[in-house]
């Protein structure tokens, strides 16, 4: 398996022609992107890469755990030809299930887990009586809410730019000079059973 990378900076997104000049140099049967990029709160535009991956003859898979259900997504409209997500976030169902959906080349091979096939149908049901432009409109009038907070707090948010911040996860810059970043979450976790995680990667630490 021949793995080409593009990089980008932490919180900066691919850009259409930077996706486009890495098809023509890579040559690639595969494109996997990041819909939300969880480790630094990025949100990936995707409107145009479905139909530029198929031009220069290449499949596009996308994964949406952190988005799927909270922000607007169109797999057709995209044109993606392979889409994955995770029951347990925006979706709401329990964890253990990750719904998958592919274009005309799906293939069947296992026996799905039915108990948490029935409790995705479930959320998913209550995604439906809600809206799903409802949903959408929950979760960016919510994290909006928590924006504000933060930086009237005086904290700063690791991705500048608003538009391609993630409305479902949420990444804060460590103060400079702070001592110890792991005693915040230990005691929101101690205090108020609120739960805050550290950077992965190049942001581990930051």
């Amino acid at each position: 398996c021949d793995v080409r990378v593009l990089v980008k900076a932490p919180g900066e997104c691919h850009t259409y022609a930077e996706i486009e000049l890495g098809l023509k140099e890579h040559k690639p049967s595969v494109l996997f992107l990041v819909h939300s990029e969880s480790s630094s709160g990025i949100c990936q535009p995707l409107d145009g890469i479905g139909a530029l991956c198929h031009k220069h003859n290449c499949l596009i898979i996308v994964d949406t755990v952190a988005t799927l259900g909270g922000t607007p997504f169109f797999t057709d409209d995209w044109g993606l030809d392979c889409v994955y997500t995770g029951s347990q976030k925006c979706l709401g169902a329990h964890p253990g299930i990750a719904p998958i959906t592919f274009g005309p080349r799906a293939m069947y091979h296992h026996t799905g887990a039915i108990s948490l096939v029935y409790a995705l149908r479930e959320s998913l049901a209550q995604i439906a009586e809600e809206g799903l432009e409802n949903s959408w409109k929950r979760h960016h009038n919510t994290i909006e809410h928590l924006w504000a907070g933060i930086e009237k707090m005086g904290l700063e948010m690791f991705v500048k730019d608003k538009a391609h911040r993630l409305p479902t996860v949420t990444s804060i810059i460590i103060p400079e000079g702070f001592p110890d970043w792991k005693a915040v979450p230990n005691y929101l976790m101690k205090k108020h059973k609120v739960e805050l995680v550290g950077g992965i990667g190049p942001t581990a630490g930051k």
